[in-house]
């Protein structure tokens, strides 16, 4: 049985372009909550194969949107926390003038300026960057 999310008020800001640039709060939650990024052992986390996926793909973003710069970054059984920055506007390949059509500009090395708060595969939940 699944369980029902109860209604909630969106969190967006009515008219705000989210594709704008500045740092973003992200919480992606798995499917039904199920812990599928590892456990947490004595306080710190445990990251299984696709914990460590998700880190890997997190650290690779950069390189697939050169406008992102990685923050704070936190892998949970199930669910992940970031905040990621957005340096210029970033749009779709629906307008094929813009700068950041798919790989004007993946040139696959520039410095991000990351900070690496999940650079082992224990991490403590407490970790504040």
């Amino acid at each position: 049985m699944i369980n029902k999310l109860p209604n909630r008020k969106a969190l967006r800001l009515k008219r705000y372009d989210y594709s704008r640039p500045g740092y973003y709060f992200i919480t992606i939650l798995t499917q039904n909550r199920i812990h599928r990024f590892g456990k947490i052992e004595n306080g710190q986390m445990i990251l299984n194969d696709a914990g460590k996926m998700v880190r890997s793909v997190w650290f690779g973003l950069p390189k697939r949107f050169p406008m992102a710069i990685l923050d704070s970054f936190q892998i949970m059984p199930n669910h992940i926390h970031a905040i990621i920055g957005i340096t210029a506007l970033m749009v779709t390949n629906n307008n094929p003038d813009s700068a950041f059509s798919a790989g004007a500009h993946d040139t696959g090395a520039h410095d991000t300026g990351a900070h690496d708060t999940v650079s082992h595969d224990t991490v403590s939940h407490d970790t504040v960057s």
